[in-house]
């Protein structure tokens, strides 16, 4: 499984872009073989969470309404190569430009989560252009009909559309430097603060900007217990006694 650390920069002009997010969204409720989406919007990059059945093969399709109408899939089928060419009536092939960058791929009891992460816009004309709004993304999304990751026909298939909504953002914020690791993280994290700053407080924002942990903290090095946020990205905000503060994002497996 490969890892990446997902920081926001930490920018002369002290502004950073409204993010936006399309909440978890249920694509199948099959008992046992349920599929799920949530993408993650800002300036310039995209998080996709893809849930699905882990004993087959499942993919998202985006930019239109059919088969026919949608060049960009993001596949789970075994191989590794999660970028794929929609073809019209036929199983996607591998793109040659794997622009996707898996960040995880976790298995629990029967469903499989993959998150992966991906410029808006990339040179390869077969990618679907994202953008930093509320704009509606059309999808298809289907999965294998039987225990394979072998493309065949599908078992369950369906349309919908995603609407991004805006989420937490921060319009002006004070460089602190502050360290983070390990990300991503599925039980600690671990803060280090300037050796200047020993009185703070930590505030989490999921994706619906909602706060999900809160804690004082009074030491350079903290460590935090996130086990029991759930899987996602987030924002991290430490926030120190003069009302200075540091923003970070991390990634809950």
């Amino acid at each position: 499984m490969k890892k990446i650390t997902l920081l926001l920069t930490i920018i002369s002009a002290l502004t950073l872009q409204a993010q936006y997010s399309t909440g978890d969204v249920t694509l199948s409720s099959t008992a046992g073989l349920e599929m799920s989406v949530n993408v993650d919007i800002q300036s310039t990059e995209v998080t996709l969470t893809l849930k699905g059945p882990s004993d087959r093969w499942f993919a998202i399709g985006f930019g239109g309404v059919w088969m026919a109408t949608v060049s960009d899939v993001f596949a789970y089928d075994g191989t590794g190569n999660y970028d794929k060419i929609g073809q019209n009536q036929a199983a996607p092939v591998t793109d040659a430009n794997q622009d996707w960058t898996l960040v995880s791929n976790s298995v629990a009891g029967t469903q499989r989560t993959l998150v992966a992460t991906r410029p808006l816009t990339t040179a390869d004309a077969d990618d679907y252009t994202f953008t930093n709004s509320t704009a509606a993304i059309p999808v298809i999304w289907a999965r294998g009909n039987t225990a394979s990751n072998t493309f065949a026909y599908h078992g369950e298939r369906g349309i919908t559309t995603l609407s991004p909504t805006s989420t937490a953002s921060v319009n002006e914020y004070q460089a602190i430097n502050f360290a983070m690791y390990p990300n991503p993280t599925n039980s600690e994290l671990n803060i280090v603060l300037p050796s200047n700053i020993t009185i703070a407080k930590i505030e989490i924002y999921d994706t619906l900007g909602k706060v999900a942990f809160s804690k004082n903290i009074n030491e350079v090095f903290n460590n935090l217990d996130v086990s029991t946020l759930h899987t996602g990205l987030y924002l991290i905000k430490v926030i120190t006694d003069d009302n200075t503060y540091g923003v970070k994002q991390f990634i809950k497996k």
